[in-house]
């Protein structure tokens, strides 16, 4: 796997994780 690949999953990982935390915090 190169490294922009492994980055480039980060940024994926992390703006979802954004949406799944905003979301909850909007349910609640």
């Amino acid at each position: 796997m190169s490294l922009q690949n492994k980055k480039k999953l980060l940024l994926v990982r992390v703006s979802l994780y954004k949406k799944s935390s905003r979301s909850k915090t909007l349910k609640e």
